[in-house]
Formats: structure tokens, C-alpha cells, sequence
């Protein structure tokens, strides 16, 4: 049984990612945010704010409550917040959502067992809301309106597209290569446009759906620069490993212990590689819940990078 694809935006989702994005420092270095932006970002919200972000991502229970999954429950059965787009909204729903609906619905994102008590799920509920009043408040209400306006734009235009296509190309076209299967009971996929995690896929699940913040480039381009997609392609292929890897990927699947081994690298750094040809959108994963993921060779970025690297030289030339 093939499942459904909707296309959605809502800032609330866009306003979690950006905190998730500075939450996550270790990571800083492999997002595309402007050289400097978890330090200017530090330097606008206040020393209390920053502390409690850095408390709560240091505290190892806190994902037991899941800020975009939650949130997405109550966008979705609020049609009309698809039109005030205030993230405010959703995040007192949070706050105000009683704590038994919290467990019902906490129980489907679980893939463990046991579930986190009702006490320890109103726990962090707490400390997440009174984070996300603050982050809005002091960073996401400041930034670029522009990008707001790309995003709801680009979910607009993959609404359109998406009918020319069967559902599971519609998913490997908008995450540049990321492949769901069609059963093993995933009911829905639901897509939403980001920006601040770029240039990954942030992909979270429950017992039935997919949930997956596609990167998004809402920011208009210099016409002196190249587009973002040119850079993330032409980035990838300037080392000869990962040259190396779309060779041996050929036309048969490759699970990443195969890759690892004719490569010769060590794991930490086959992963490093496959990460840029990922954000690139020269590999397609075949996505498995757990965790063994397989890879084929996108034979369509070839075309594609000829057709954008010739777009891009023609400007200069005319």
C-alpha cells in the first residue's frame, strides 16, 4: 500500500529548527548558516536564555518530548493557524495542552519501551515552552521576513509540481535524494520547507508518518553568485574520495559497511564524505527506521550539474 505526500508550511516549525540549529554546537560547523551566526545570535538573546538552551541540550532526558512533533499535532488539527502563521499560537497550545493528551500522544512517537511518566513529560514540556516564548521573542521575531516568504513560497510551488510525479519520487525530488519506500505501514509523509538546517533533511517519525524538514533556499542570489545547489555539487566533487564513492555506487545499492570497506577510509570519515554528496543530491539514501540506510548513485545530478554550471557561466559571459 503506497502512502500519502502533504506539503505544509508553518513558522513554528521554522522558529524550533532555528533553536535546535543553535542548540546543536557540534554541528554548527556543517550548516550554511553565515560564518559568525551562532555567535551573533549569542551576542542579540540574553545570558539567562542562552544558559537555559545550553542546560536543556546538555540535559540527556530531554528528548523525550518532541518540540516538531507536537507542535505538527496541533497544526494539523488547527487548519486555521495555516493562515495567522503566528508560532506564538502553537506554542501556547503546547503550554495549555492537558498532560494526558501529552502522554496519548507522546505514546505514538515512542518506538521504546517504557514510555517517560506523565510527571517527566510535563517536566520538560515546561522547560521547552518557556525556551520558545523566549527564542521567538528575542531571535526568531528578528529574523530576514524574506526567508518566511521563500519558504511558504517554495511549499506553494512543490504543492503544484508534486501532482506530475508518484509519491515516492515526489519525497526523493523535494529532499534531494531521500528515498521512502512505499509500505511497511507508513500511512503519510509530511514535507515541510526549512532553512536554518540546511543543507540536511531533518526527518523525524510515529507509528505511521514521516515527518521531514526539506532544505530550502528561500534567499534570492546575487546574480555574481552562484546558486547554493552549484556550490553544494561542485564542493562535492573537488575530493577524490567521494569521486571514488559514486564510482563504486555505479548502478547496484551500497549499504555504507560496503562503501567503507572498497574505499579503504576510516567509518568517521566515509561518513563525512557521504554527508556532502547527501546535501549535494548525488546519492539517493533508501531510508530505514533502523538506521541501515542504503545507497544508490542520482545519476540526475549530472544533467543538472551541467545545466546550472553553463546557466551560471552564461550571465558572466553576456
Amino acid at each position: 500500500m503506497n502512502y500519502s505526500v502533504q506539503v505544509i508550511f508553518h513558522v513554528y516549525l521554522e522558529c524550533v529548527l532555528s533553536l535546535l540549529t543553535y542548540m546543536s554546537k557540534p554541528s554548527h560547523k556543517h550548516y550554511e548558516l553565515w560564518t559568525g551566526w551562532a555567535a551573533s545570535v549569542k551576542k542579540a538573546i540574553s545570558s539567562r536564555l542562552h544558559q537555559q538552551i545550553s542546560d536543556l541540550y546538555q540535559d540527556k532526558k530531554q528528548d523525550v518530548f518532541h518540540p516538531i512533533l507536537i507542535g505538527f499535532y496541533g497544526i494539523l488539527s488547527h487548519k486555521e493557524w495555516m493562515d495567522e502563521q503566528n508560532p506564538i499560537r502553537v506554542i501556547h497550545w503546547i503550554e495549555q495542552l492537558p498532560v494526558e493528551e501529552l502522554v496519548d500522544q507522546t505514546s505514538l512517537l515512542v518506538q521504546k519501551k517504557p514510555l517517560p511518566s506523565a510527571a517527566t513529560l510535563h517536566y520538560f514540556r515546561n522547560r521547552w515552552v518557556q525556551i520558545l516564548y523566549e527564542w521567538n521573542e528575542q531571535y526568531f521575531r528578528q529574523v530576514d521576513s524574506q526567508i518566511i516568504t521563500g519558504l511558504k513560497k517554495d511549499a506553494l510551488e512543490k504543492q503544484k509540481w508534486f501532482s506530475l510525479y508518484p509519491v515516492e519520487e515526489q519525497v526523493e525530488k523535494a529532499t534531494n535524494g531521500l528515498y521512502i519506500q512505499p509500505g511497511n505501514g507508513v500511512d503519510r509523509v509530511y514535507l515541510f520547507p526549512q532553512y536554518h538546517s540546511r543543507p540536511f533533511n531533518i526527518i523525524d517519525y510515529d507509528s505511521k508518518n514521516f515527518y521531514i524538514g526539506y532544505s530550502a533556499d528561500p534567499l534570492p542570489t546575487a546574480e555574481e553568485e552562484p546558486p547554493p545547489s552549484l556550490t553544494r555539487m561542485t564542493h562535492a566533487l573537488s575530493d577524490p574520495n567521494r569521486l571514488k564513492i559514486l564510482r563504486f555506487l555505479g548502478d547496484k545499492t551500497r549499504s555504507f559497511s560496503e562503501i567503507a570497506q572498497e574505499i579503504g577510509l576510516s567509518k568517521s570519515t566515509v561518513h563525512h564524505h557521504l554527508v556532502a554528496l547527501r546535501a549535494a543530491g548525488m546519492i539517493r539514501v533508501l531510508y530505514q527506521k533502523s538506521g541501515h540506510d542504503r545507497y544508490q548513485l542520482r545519476g540526475s545530478f549530472i544533467p543538472e550539474l551541467a545545466i546550472q554550471l553553463q546557466d551560471y557561466m552564461k550571465k558572466g559571459m553576456g
